[in-house]
């Protein structure tokens, strides 16, 4: 009971002062807590090598240098893509490095989740996919533009996978020469949709489907290039 009291005694002092000094026109001053300035959040070194190894496995540079009227210039070095049971193997160990990295809290940066998103998107489940699709949406609300498109296309692969249509057609699936497969739902989603995931308008894509499976000259790249540019 001494300590309630000596509770309620406080109290009324505390608004006791509060009166005084509104009647004062006078401000308390408040203790103000002290805070420290935020830590910077870096890109994990180690993920962004996993990255260019992913990329060089395949023998793609995944970042081209142009000269100063803006072409692109060839790569300093020619990468060899690996055979497939290698590539494998490589993929598979980097899935498992980047499934620790996300279990150690050692994921933070939108950049660092769209990589990681990137690794499970060479997987070879539908629950890599689906985690792929999770880890870009992730980069996205962190801020990272390149995990837009990877979200969609890391849907379509899980949509795919899972014997179901893809909504974005991000994958082209099928042999040049051979029947058209059904496997993209167009009427889902309308291109204001596929712009706000970074991927080209429907009938862009259509015209380059139809040229690779007629094996012409065509642009398999489904980015929209226009997306990135309005966040430079």
């Amino acid at each position: 009971m001494k300590t309630y009291g000596k509770a309620i005694l406080c109290a009324a002092a505390l608004l006791s002062a509060v009166a005084i000094a509104q009647a004062q026109d006078t401000t308390l001053m408040t203790p103000q807590p002290v805070t420290q300035a935020p830590t910077k959040v870096v890109n994990n070194e180690e993920l962004m090598k996993m990255f260019l190894d992913d990329q060089h496995d395949r023998g793609s540079e995944p970042f081209v240098k142009l000269d100063k009227d803006g072409k692109q210039l060839p790569p300093d070095k020619k990468w060899e893509p690996l055979s497939e049971s290698a590539m494998e193997k490589r993929d598979a160990e980097r899935r498992a490095r980047v499934r620790h990295l996300l279990d150690t809290g050692n994921v933070r940066t939108g950049y660092d989740y769209w990589v990681a998103a990137m690794i499970f998107h060479h997987g070879s489940t539908p629950d890599d996919y689906l985690l792929a699709h999770v880890l870009a949406c992730v980069g996205i609300v962190k801020g990272d533009i390149n995990s837009r498109w990877l979200a969609a296309a890391a849907l379509d692969r899980y949509l795919l996978e899972t014997k179901r249509k893809q909504i974005y057609g991000t994958q082209f699936d099928g042999t040049p020469g051979a029947p058209i497969a059904d496997d993209y739902d167009k009427s889902l989603l309308n291109d204001s949709l596929r712009a706000a995931l970074c991927v080209i308008p429907h009938e862009q894509r259509q015209q380059a489907y139809l040229a690779y499976m007629s094996r012409k000259p065509a642009d398999l790249n489904t980015t929209l290039l226009s997306c990135f540019a309005q966040h430079e």
